[in-house]
């Protein structure tokens, strides 16, 4: 794999590492309403989707371990109800890191199974020269599926919708159907260019699929909860697939007359949308490097 790549995945890693390592003491569970049933949640990590019903709950995504009795006092603030659900939209630690608070009481928890698979991995970094060790067995999911699968709780029709090779190999966007609301995961997010996890299974291609599947989805009253940042309509997507699709041919078309990634970079060729989309994690020359190397 390109040693450019692997650096933006050692980035990635730094960043999700140094998010473990800090003090979350000081973090504030904030809720959103979304629907009277429906809401997430927002701490450290990937927004939490909470589905509150008369039955229990079920949520989407668990933030960072030590978060835990943060997230669960808030739950319990919103809805007295047991948490009997958990529904993983991909493998990433700031989106399942709490998993283990959850099955040690008993909550079953949901996710594709590339999910699964990654979670149980031991391999070694050589960029950030460490062995990363596999999950513990609480956290991985115990319920697996290939393609898509529903689940009805109480009055809801959840569809779980697989979207291969977007921001990961195992992303899986979670649609409310009876009250028309998506938790997208990381399918789609709100804090600029999207991070494309190449180095599993990511690709600009996917995640531009996975966008048009959220259209595809939606209606202009659907509510969408994405990965990170504040709640969204199907036009905000359609905005970012634009954005992506555009950007895709630029990179593609200069790939294609035979020009170099480090040429590529020098040119900027993404420039007049990186005032809006470039940030302090995904800026406009690593979202260039995401894009050549998964074409």
């Amino acid at each position: 794999m390109n040693k450019k790549i692997l650096s933006i995945t050692a980035i990635f890693l730094i960043v999700v590492s140094h998010l473990f390592a800090q003090d979350f003491s000081n973090v504030i569970i904030e809720e959103v309403e979304v629907t009277p049933n429906i809401f997430y949640l927002k701490g450290r990590g990937g927004n939490v989707g909470l589905l509150s019903w008369r039955g229990g709950n079920l949520i989407v995504d668990s933030q960072f371990k030590p978060l835990g009795d943060k997230l669960k006092a808030k739950i319990d603030e919103i809805s007295g109800n047991k948490t009997q659900y958990l529904i993983n939209s991909h493998f990433h630690g700031d989106h399942l890191g709490g998993n283990a608070n959850w099955s040690a009481d008993g909550v079953s928890i949901i996710a594709h199974e590339n999910v699964r698979e990654r979670v149980q991995l031991n391999f070694r970094n050589e960029i950030l020269k460490r062995d990363v060790k596999a999950q513990p067995q609480e956290v991985w999911p115990v319920i697996t599926f290939s393609e898509n699968m529903s689940l009805y709780v109480g009055e809801e029709q959840l569809n779980i919708v697989f979207v291969p090779e977007a921001h990961t190999d195992g992303d899986a966007i979670i649609q409310f159907a009876t009250s028309n609301v998506i938790h997208a995961g990381d399918a789609f997010v709100r804090y600029g260019y999207p991070f494309i996890d190449v180095s599993a299974g990511g690709s600009i291609d996917g995640f531009i699929a996975g966008l048009d599947k959220i259209i595809e989805l939606s209606d202009a009253d659907t509510k969408i909860i994405p990965g990170h940042g504040e709640l969204a309509t199907k036009e905000d997507v359609k905005v970012l697939r634009d954005v992506l699709t555009d950007s895709r041919e630029i990179i593609s078309k200069l790939k294609n007359q035979g020009k170099s990634l480090d040429e590529i970079l020098t040119l900027k060729p993404l420039a007049k949308y990186d005032d809006q989309y470039s940030g302090s994690f995904i800026n406009g020359q690593v979202f260039i490097q995401l894009i050549y190397e998964s074409l």
